[in-house]
């Protein structure tokens, strides 16, 4: 397959069918990561048939999500997968970036337990993230106006993903409802990653990955951020720090690659968020299940 990037979702998605076989099947490509997890963190058990139990912990989350995609690019890796572009969607920067090569899979682990603590002992009060379908972004402005949030994504044209204290937030899904808004609702996520209410987190993370080794990266990595397309090891280390506290856009993130003649995207991850967002933007490409590069 030519033109084609490969793109890592976040956490928080529900585990499919072919993410239980591949885990079943292919549990080589774990086992090295399930060592360091058990050494990391010898109460969380790996178990995919309990997946949804254990994953109502935000970091459990994290951790099996990009423990998923890391396993899932050592399968493309091993199959020779050569993309031309890799991206990462929120969260999925740390999986990444280590197909990218950029660190060690404990590298990554370690980087993004650590982005993690920072924030929850930044944040003192109840936030909450939620998603709004259906609306464009005059009709959001419109409905939001009297309410404390930032807007920290657009997916594509008529999805966006809002932050705020909890109470906000759900005061905004409601009406974003009587508008017409189909699906918004709140996500089970209680960090505002990506807005300015995270404080000086960003300063703290820097300072944590000051001495680990960072890499070039093997393939062009383009930014959620602000779409730049960035390779050698410094950027990548600036790129890991923005992305925490920074308002991300992937729907231009997508029309970069697509601008750039990519006719797939392979999602390399838990679930298939990034195919059911990527509907509603336009052009001619296709988003896929990395399951579809072997078949």
């Amino acid at each position: 397959m030519n033109n084609f990037a490969l793109i890592f979702p976040a956490f928080r998605e529900k585990l499919l069918e072919k993410d239980l076989i591949f885990s079943q099947e292919n549990s080589g490509y774990f086992k090295d990561k399930i060592k360091i997890l058990n050494q990391k963190f010898p109460s969380l058990q790996w178990d995919a048939h309990h997946y949804d139990e254990i994953c109502k912990d935000e970091l459990n989350s994290q951790i099996y999500s990009y423990t998923y995609s890391c396993a899932m690019a050592d399968f493309l890796d091993f199959y020779k997968i050569r993309p031309n572009y890799i991206s990462g969607y929120s969260m999925g920067i740390y999986a990444a970036l280590y197909y990218n090569q950029v660190y060690s899979f404990e590298a990554g682990l370690d980087i993004l337990v650590q982005a993690y603590s920072i924030v929850r002992n930044t944040i003192p009060l109840k936030y909450s993230v939620g998603v709004i379908i259906g609306l464009d972004q005059k009709d959001i402005k419109d409905i939001t106006t009297p309410f404390e949030y930032e807007l920290i994504n657009q997916n594509n044209p008529y999805s966006y993903v809002i932050t705020g204290l909890k109470k906000d937030i759900q005061k905004i899904i409601d009406l974003a409802k009587q508008e017409g808004g189909i699906n918004s609702q709140l996500l089970n996520i209680t960090l505002p990653y990506h807005t300015s209410f995270l404080g000086k987190s960003d300063e703290k993370l820097k300072d944590f990955i000051e001495e680990i080794v960072f890499h070039t990266g093997q393939f062009p990595y383009v930014s959620a951020v602000n779409q730049k397309v960035i390779k050698n090891s410094y950027e990548f280390k600036s790129e890991i720090i923005i992305n925490l506290k920074s308002h991300l856009n992937w729907y231009k993130t997508m029309q970069l690659m697509i601008n750039k003649g990519m006719k797939y995207f392979v999602e390399c991850g838990i679930g298939n968020s990034l195919q059911k967002i990527s509907r509603l933007i336009e052009g001619k490409f296709k988003t896929i299940s990395w399951t579809k590069m072997i078949s």
